[in-house]
């Protein structure tokens, strides 16, 4: 039980790093950097990973750390060891989310959100066992922290130092303990929270940095909390073989009645990319029960060239719906790979439908990609992560605007992208130099290949291709990174034109369905 004296209350609320003992201190950054060796083993992140380790120290106040010898072969052992000492604490004991939330309070300090400390996050959070869902509102809470102070600092009013830790107390209380009311219902009793909602008051970055218009602004616009960000991107005139390129906001989540409103601020943001479009689909609708981050955009792109692909995509659907077809299939495309299959002469001459518009759509996303790698470059989005999530051509803008951002050798384009999410994704699955330098360099968290061996029209698409030429979206992708994870849909996906009426079902399969997130809310 924790006591209700005031002393015993003030000591138990305040975790910085001014009241860890230094065998705690000692710990966290050990388990920090093993995570991160584990994560990154190549030379490329060597610099990150110093300049991580020094300012954690620094953050942390120790004056006299040793990496202790480690064997990473070993990871387990000692990630149990180190996080059993963290774990003394008497705060991280009663609300274990305190410790990655500790974490999460050191990475955003400066007013940037480095992808790699968001995957060492998610990590801490899947060792610990906890909920990574309910770990996102503690994140989404943060942003109504800084937007909070941010508002209120505009004041000229000048605070004393005493009263603005007052103020911070009672902002961060309100904000904090209100959202872990909201998710125990009520079953976590007030001392315990009294200890979650100051784990962020008892901060030196809090009282220093929001504690004034100008730090509260600064880390504000360093999110994109201020002005239109990526909905008022306006593309470069000089992009001249693009005729649109504009992103659009996902407002709500779910449909029917269980539809609700997304987050208008989240400290990570995703960009869905669609593959085609149609008269009754339009880039937002695919998305509507996407699930990664509460902050969430489209991308629209090409959309004339894109919707004239999605009817010829249809046109060549509705034609494999007929018995015979379904049987010339089965003999033919289901069974053969690319150039190999002896395709029927009545599905050859709908060609014409299909072909042209998927040739044009398909060399439009390359000066679309490259104009998304400027966005992210530009971190239009803000200093924080970024997911990608596509299917179809789109996969293939994510193609491009990663491999502009790789041709850049230096650490300014590293960090930017946490988690790639492809579905039929028409780029090359045998590209083992090529994914390696995703991995290495651009890509932080994980890379998803979700594919169908029954895609019969992707198949038909690349009939010209030669037989060696393996595609993401019919296969997998060769893991030469541990974080490479393949998804095998044949069991949902049918064929090409189901990514948009299967992809409330494969959200779900993958975790990123808006129905994940309800059950937590309920």
């Amino acid at each position: 039980m924790l006591k209700n004296k005031k002393s015993d209350n003030k000591a138990s609320i305040e975790i910085s790093p001014d009241n860890l003992d230094i065998d705690v201190k000692n710990n966290i950054l050990n388990i920090c950097l093993l995570d991160l060796d584990q994560i990154y083993k190549n030379n490329v992140n060597n610099d990150f990973k110093q300049e991580f380790k020094n300012n954690l120290i620094v953050y942390l106040k120790l004056d006299n750390y040793q990496v202790p010898p480690y064997d990473i072969k070993n990871f387990n052992e000692y990630f149990i060891k180190y996080k059993d000492k963290i774990m003394t604490h008497r705060a991280f004991k009663i609300d274990p989310y305190m410790f990655p939330l500790f974490l999460l309070v050191f990475s955003i300090r400066d007013g940037s959100y480095d992808a790699r400390n968001a995957v060492l996050i998610q990590n801490i959070i899947q060792y610990l066992k906890l909920n990574d869902i309910i770990f996102e509102k503690y994140e989404d809470k943060m942003i109504d922290l800084i937007i909070y102070f941010k508002k209120d600092s505009n004041s000229s009013k000048r605070f004393k130092t005493s009263k603005m830790k007052k103020y911070l107390k009672i902002g961060a209380a309100s904000i904090l303990g209100g959202t872990l009311l909201g998710l125990t219902g009520g079953l976590i009793a007030a001392p315990f929270l009294a200890v979650s909602a100051g784990a962020l008051v008892g901060s030196a970055w809090l009282t220093t940095t929001l504690g004034t218009a100008a730090g509260a602004g600064a880390v504000g616009s360093a999110f994109a909390l201020t002005g239109a960000a990526l909905t008022g991107y306006k593309m470069n005139k000089r992009a001249g073989d693009i005729n649109e390129f504009s992103f659009q906001k996902l407002k709500t989540m779910g449909s029917g009645k269980r539809s609700f409103l997304r987050g208008q601020r989240s400290l990570k943001v995703t960009l869905s990319i669609s593959g085609w479009i149609s008269k009754d689909c339009d880039f937002a609708t695919p998305w509507t029960d996407l699930r990664l981050t509460a902050e969430a955009y489209t991308l629209r792109w090409e959309g004339k060239f894109l919707k004239d692909f999605g009817q010829g995509v249809g046109y060549v659907a509705n034609w494999a719906t007929g018995q015979i077809a379904q049987e010339v299939l089965k003999e033919t495309a289901l069974a053969g790979v690319l150039s190999a299959i002896a395709w029927p002469l009545t599905l050859l001459s709908l060609g014409r439908v299909i072909d042209n518009p998927w040739a044009v759509a398909f060399t439009r996303s390359k000066p679309v990609g490259r104009e998304l790698a400027n966005v992210l470059a530009d971190r239009i989005a803000g200093n924080r992560p970024v997911n990608l999530i596509a299917f179809g051509l789109g996969c293939r803008v994510i193609y491009h605007a990663i491999n502009n951002l790789a041709k850049v050798p230096n650490e300014s384009n590293r960090g930017i992208i946490q988690d790639v999410i492809l579905m039929g994704a028409p780029i090359p699955a045998n590209d083992d130099k090529l994914y390696t330098s995703w991995m290495e360099s651009i890509v932080a968290g994980k890379l998803i290949n979700c594919f169908c061996q029954k895609d019969w029209i992707l198949k038909f698409l690349y009939r010209t291709a030669s037989a060696q030429n393996k595609i993401a979206g019919l296969e997998p992708i060769k893991r030469v990174n541990p974080r490479i994870y393949n998804i095998n849909l044949s069991d949902i996906v049918e064929g090409h034109n189901d990514y948009i009426r299967k992809m409330p079902m494969i959200l779900k399969t993958l975790g990123y369905n808006a129905s994940n997130f309800e059950e937590i809310n309920e």
